[in-house]
């Protein structure tokens, strides 16, 4: 390929200092050790640069004459239009040019990260965004936000009942439940959390001196089945509720 070919593509933007060129095919070198690649490029832009310069210049007085205002850009303290100078990568992939605006927009919606790379000219070589000084401020930005910011699941954890229980925190079977509380009463109802209640429906015999002999039984593991059904359904149960 020429020399011309190739200052046509690095107009273009398709080719960087960082690819590498070869005049042979077999030796091959970066085309940053070949600075009149770049030439034709430089003097466009400056030409171009010039131009809108020159433009905005003349057009100024007649602005001033016909509105009262000045245009925007000359003596107005208004920016003039970015230039598309930035390349960047995502997900392995170039692309660009962008203005340094629309990649900061990328960068706030998380499509550019700190770890992609970057580029515009004069730069030697591409660099990871989060070293570029202008977007090193946006991603700092962005990562206070977020440790200011709790979490949905941390708010949600905040406005639970201490004294209820959430389907998450315990198992939801039924049929399991109430067998545990019939092979030894109360026992479903201390593995669903429950404690307290499961304990007293464990000694409530003892404590009643029997009257709760053949009742309990039957009361525990029913109790067990419907609490759990309960949870199973997405519901929370407080931590002395019955069936």
């Amino acid at each position: 390929m020429d020399m011309e070919r190739i200052q046509s593509l690095a107009q273009k933007g398709q080719l960087s200092r960082i690819h590498e060129v070869s005049s042979d095919g077999h030796a091959w070198q970066p085309a940053s050790s070949m600075p009149e690649i770049f030439e034709k490029k430089r003097a466009a832009t400056a030409e171009l640069a010039g131009k809108v310069a020159v433009n905005q210049l003349n057009a100024a007085p007649q602005a001033v004459a016909q509105n009262g205002i000045q245009p925007s850009g000359v003596g107005s303290g208004i920016a003039p239009q970015q230039r598309q100078e930035w390349h960047y990568t995502a997900g392995g992939l170039q692309a660009g040019p962008i203005t340094a605006s629309e990649l900061g927009t990328l960068i706030r919606a998380g499509s550019v990260t700190q770890q992609d790379l970057v580029w515009k000219d004069p730069m030697e070589q591409w660099t990871e965004a989060k070293y570029v000084p202008e977007f090193a401020m946006l991603f700092a930005a962005s990562q206070q936000a977020q440790t200011l910011q709790p979490s949905t699941e941390t708010r949600e954890t905040e406005r639970r009942d201490p004294n209820r229980i959430y389907p998450p925190e315990s198992p939801r079977n039924p049929v399991v439940m109430a067998m545990c509380s019939f092979l030894l009463m109360g026992l479903g109802q201390i593995i669903m959390g429950q404690t307290a209640k499961g304990f007293l429906i464990m000694f409530s015999i003892l404590l009643t001196c029997g009257v709760f002999l053949f009742v309990t039984p039957i009361v525990g593991p029913i109790d067990a089945y419907l609490i759990a059904k309960k949870l199973e359904a997405g519901k929370s149960v407080g931590k002395w509720e019955w069936f």
